[in-house]
């Protein structure tokens, strides 16, 4: 990775440590920021656990769902989210508390995008399949139904 997109990847993770923090001891919920939200794509299978029937889909594409798309990618995403995570907050602190610069954070900050590549591949991959099991109405209402959470973190302005 070229040393400018390591301090632009530093800069941007400072920005949102820093928000994160001050969010967090102001009470808010920053703190609980998603690693694959960087990408703002729809949570589909969300939506749909709360009350399949609503949605039109049968035991079957439940079945299918939960096997081909749940079973399939979530074992392979919670790992990487969850490394990713500790990354995050391990250059935060070394930013925030240490001072450190790219260059120290640079092996840090290659896994780091490098995790989060593979976390929205996945969720991608896992997009398609669950678009493939159920029809094309079903998938437009799932993704509409969970829009709003997606169009607000798409939207949402930078802090100061």
């Amino acid at each position: 990775m070229p040393a400018f997109l390591h301090g632009l990847v530093a800069a941007a993770l400072l920005t949102l440590a820093s928000a994160a923090v001050a969010d967090n001891a102001a009470g808010g919920t920053s703190a609980r920021f998603l690693v694959s939200e960087l990408v703002p794509l729809p949570h589909p299978m969300r939506t749909l656990r709360a009350d399949p029937q609503r949605f039109g889909v049968s035991e079957e594409q439940l079945t299918r769902l939960l096997t081909e798309v749940r079973g399939v990618y979530a074992p392979q995403i919670h790992p990487r989210t969850q490394r990713a995570w500790a990354l995050q907050r391990q250059i935060s602190r070394r930013v925030l508390e240490d001072g450190a610069g790219p260059a120290e954070l640079r092996s840090q900050l290659d896994e780091l995008t490098t995790l989060k590549r593979e976390i929205i591949e996945l969720r991608v991959a896992a997009l398609n399949q669950f678009r493939a099991i159920v029809s094309p109405e079903v998938f437009a209402t799932l993704v509409a139904t969970d829009a709003p959470a997606t169009d607000a973190m798409a939207q949402r302005p930078p802090r100061d």
